[in-house]
């Protein structure tokens, strides 16, 4: 691969790219191609994400022919639109457009997008919409140009660097990113180290995998593990998954700023989230009060917790400007997480080193490491 050039430098191709682009891979292509006449629309995944997507479609609505599922079938109730197979939507739908918007936990996005592409559909067909924003050019550069920017010169290596480039071309292109594969994902030996002292918080360990994860990468040598799930469908299954395991606490509760009581979305696997509109409620603590008492100081912190990381990291203000810990931090979930969290962790730890890594085919799964100097 070439070297990469200047941030500024690189904007300009991007920023040429987007002007004369071929291809319908853009947001703004994918509404102009859902507007032709005669051209129908099946959205790949009959979840929360494909409902957002079809509630967004406006007077394209009318296009929306059916939802495809692997798990689901019937009538959907809100748009009142079939839910078929994928071999149905390959005999039924053979010219459509196709918006995948699947979660990816267990990279459900990937295989999908293999699915549909074995099945006949072509590529420039198939949009991933998933579950973050995308922009037009204009709408990136006046809202994220120079919070990139600052993250781009912030970064330790080409990698991640590139990484950088690659999320801002997926946002405004729809395009591929180059990825490792999952199994390295917060515990990769190019971006951190392990001792066999660790104490690792792990906020949203969803159904104990990752620490899973993290007892094979350390050959079972760590000092004590924190678990935090709120879904209690989740945490149900860390506990049954982690209970052959030493020195493992699994706390039922989420991470945020401060210690109480906040709605939340359950039943979603691992992209259950707190919602101000969720149905149900959960206790969520910071770690600064968790740790306030505890015998246990935290030397590795991994969040995956669904758009709260910044709110989590506040609540650790204290415990990163005392022990100053090593982070594995989703940056997908916001658009601003991946130049704000880098910032919040210099301002309350001081002078840290940071790369990316990414896990994943589309813009999810990636993941900031923050190593103090």
């Amino acid at each position: 691969m070439e070297k990469l050039d200047s941030f500024e430098q690189e904007w300009a191709r991007i920023e040429a790219q987007y002007k004369n682009r071929l291809g319908t891979d853009t947001l703004d292509d994918f509404n102009a191609a859902i507007s032709k006449p005669g051209v129908d629309l099946v959205i790949f995944g009959a979840a929360q994400v494909g409902h957002n997507l079809a509630r967004s479609l406006g007077e394209s609505t009318s296009k929306l022919k059916a939802f495809c599922d692997n798990y689901k079938s019937g009538i959907d109730e809100e748009f009142q639109v079939p839910i078929i197979s994928p071999t149905q939507l390959f005999e039924k739908y053979p010219n459509a457009i196709v918006a995948i918007t699947a979660s990816n936990v267990y990279g459900w996005i990937d295989q999908i997008y293999e699915q549909v592409v074995t099945g006949g559909i072509p590529k420039e067909r198939i949009f991933i919409n998933g579950a973050l924003q995308r922009y037009t050019l204009s709408d990136f550069k006046k809202y994220h140009y120079d919070g990139h920017k600052r993250a781009y010169n912030l970064m330790q290596d080409e990698t991640s660097r590139r990484i950088l480039i690659e999320r801002i071309t997926n946002y405004l292109f729809y395009s591929d990113m180059n990825f490792t594969p999952r199994e390295e994902q917060y515990f990769d030996d190019t971006a951190i180290q392990l001792t066999d002292s660790e104490v690792l918080v792990d906020g949203g360990c969803f159904n104990g995998n990752t620490v899973l994860d993290f007892i094979k990468k350390t050959n079972g040598k760590y000092a004590h593990v924190y678990t935090f799930e709120p879904d209690d469908k989740n945490f149900g299954e860390a506990k049954e998954n982690l209970a052959p395991y030493d020195n493992i606490e699994i706390i039922n509760k989420g991470l945020h700023s401060k210690t109480g009581v906040l709605k939340f979305t359950s039943g979603m696997g691992g992209g259950s989230h707190i919602n101000l509109s969720g149905e149900n409620e959960i206790q969520v603590v910071s770690l600064d009060d968790v740790f306030e008492k505890e015998s246990y100081i935290p030397t590795l912190i991994k969040m995956d917790v669904e758009g709260a990381e910044k709110e989590a990291l506040i609540g650790a203000a204290n415990i990163i400007r005392k022990a100053r810990p090593k982070f594995a931090l989703c940056v997908y979930h916001k658009t601003e997480d991946v130049y704000e969290l880098p910032q919040l962790i210099m301002e309350y730890g001081g002078d840290y080193s940071f790369t990316l890594r990414h896990y994943t085919r589309a813009a999810f799964e990636t993941v900031l490491y923050a190593i103090p100097k």
